[in-house]
């Protein structure tokens, strides 16, 4: 239901008042097709293409460092700062055949192609025949081969004038284009600002902003993405991606990955395509359909009338039957809830109670029903509340985020928590900051308990609370409001060392 009324918002938003639930889906509007000859599909392809003279000259944070600007950059500084660098870049390119006729719309996914075929020449060279890969199989033509064949055997001389906001359009897909976005992330923690040009990182930044498409192309994420006033998809995405900050969250999702997928001491090339491979898996997540019984009474007779739902932006956790099929439903389902993308919303059985992690992308748990013990209170709580967690990085981000433009970091997420270990006081261990990170009016550990006034659970839940306190004294780790709850104001005559000797 929670996912239906966010869908019956989005439909709403969008203004599609004729539009019922059960209408045909929507065409996805994102592909690669012929349209009388015509390649109609080019604008999607600059989308996701990796563009190495975009992923340069556009990164924020070596914008921000450039300029010697502080951190969150006002968005107008760093528009007038890359428009500087796209029109410098677009002057080294012929005009276009007729400068003064009707303005050429292809310059827009033209531009991308060029830039790179004229500008980095030996990079994308040999890159190119890692492009080509990406129609399929050679003994079979598809669109999207189609598609890059025209990319790459392109004759720009063949173009018109160009149109007058080319230039602020290129500045969009420079700062938040899909394939440029996943290019700069995958390099951030792969090798530094050297591997941008590197064929195997291009290559996967590409698998990702493929990802991207596919959850652009969602009838639910359309109707999002619609409700603004770009009569072209493409560049409503190309919007929607620069009001979202669609580079700050793949730098944070890419960091989170390299240590939730144990790719610390992994090598360059192996990493990225691990990386790739678990966003593209988080992004292309399908829905889960609901039956739902509508009653009706019709003089005696009850009737049931049974309807569809999908679960778009939250989802069921738990099998429902014991297959493999489940199985690997279940695993997808906590692949996307780890990730900044959806679903937002998870209601779990007790499986989800202990062992497994939730806390990558949040720090709130609603407990719908009440454990009969604070261990079990604990171990539910234990799946947000862990290393590195949601609300950890929310803290060290608004006090450490400068440390972001450091530039003997690639990682930017590193050198946050580089500046926050080395601010901590003398008698702080590991624990924080990777484990508890807390500020004033900062974001903390969410626990909520539906429990209606008077009603047993009610009266479990200020039980729990006191039992908490003392089971958390007894494993020498207590919370100071629990404790302070059980044993009152004077608890300095229970403090405990553990730490080992230095």
């Amino acid at each position: 239901m929670v996912s239906y009324e966010a869908e019956r918002r989005a439909i709403e938003a969008a203004k599609l008042t004729g539009r019922l639930y059960d209408d045909r889906a929507i065409t996805p509007p994102l592909q690669f097709r012929m349209s009388r000859d015509r390649h109609a599909g080019m604008p999607v392809l600059a989308l996701m293409y990796p563009g190495l003279v975009l992923a340069r000259i556009g990164d924020p944070l070596e914008v921000a460092r450039t300029l010697g600007a502080v951190l969150p950059m006002s968005r107008e500084a760093l528009f007038e700062a890359v428009r500087g660098r796209i029109a410098e870049a677009l002057g080294q390119l012929t005009p276009g055949s007729d400068t003064s006729g009707t303005p050429d719309q292809s310059w827009y996914w033209a531009a991308p192609f060029l830039l790179d075929r004229y500008l980095t020449a030996a990079e994308n060279e040999a890159f190119m025949p890692r492009m080509r890969r990406w129609g399929g199989d050679e003994d079979k033509e598809s669109s999207l081969a189609s598609h890059l064949q025209y990319a790459e055997a392109f004759d720009e001389s063949t173009l018109g004038a160009r149109p007058a906001d080319l230039d602020v359009v290129l500045t969009r897909m420079a700062i938040a284009g899909p394939g440029v976005c996943a290019l700069r992330a995958l390099s951030r923690v792969a090798g530094g600002v050297e591997s941008l040009q590197d064929v195997e990182i291009r290559d996967a930044a590409y698998r990702i902003a493929q990802g991207l498409r596919s959850l652009f192309n969602k009838p639910e994420v359309i109707a999002l993405i619609r409700s603004g006033e770009d009569d072209f998809y493409w560049r409503a995405v190309l919007d929607h991606s620069v009001n979202g900050c669609l580079q700050a969250v793949l730098d944070e999702y890419a960091h989170v990955l390299v240590e939730s997928e144990g790719l610390q001491d992994a090598a360059a090339h192996s990493r990225a395509e691990i990386l790739a491979a678990t966003m593209v898996e988080a992004l292309s997540i399908r829905s889960a359909t609901n039956t739902v019984e509508q009653v009706s009474v019709a003089g005696a007779d009850i009737n049931l009338e049974e309807h569809r739902i999908s679960s778009h932006l939250a989802a069921r956790y738990g099998r429902v039957q014991s297959n493999e099929q489940a199985a690997q439903r279940e695993s997808t389902i906590r692949t996307g809830f780890n990730s900044p993308f959806r679903p937002f919303v998870l209601a779990s059985t007790s499986v989800g109670q202990e062992g497994l992690d939730f806390h990558t992308y949040s720090h709130a748990i609603v407990h719908w029903n009440l454990p009969s013990n604070p261990v079990d209170l604990e171990q539910r709580e234990g799946r947000v509340h862990r290393y590195k967690g949601h609300a950890v990085r929310k803290n060290i981000a608004d006090l450490h985020g400068s440390a972001a433009l450091s530039s003997e970091t690639a990682d930017p997420w590193t050198a946050m928590f580089d500046a926050a270990v080395d601010a901590r006081a003398g008698g702080d261990t590991d624990i924080k900051p990777f484990w508890i990170f807390t500020r004033p009016g900062g974001a903390v550990i969410e626990r909520y308990v539906p429990a209606l006034p008077l009603s047993r659970e009610a009266q479990q839940y200020r039980r729990l609370l006191r039992t908490v306190g003392a089971y958390r004294a007894v494993i020498g780790q207590p919370r100071q409001d629990d404790l302070i709850r059980y044993v009152g104001e004077d608890v300095d005559w229970l403090r405990i060392d553990l730490t080992p000797p230095s």
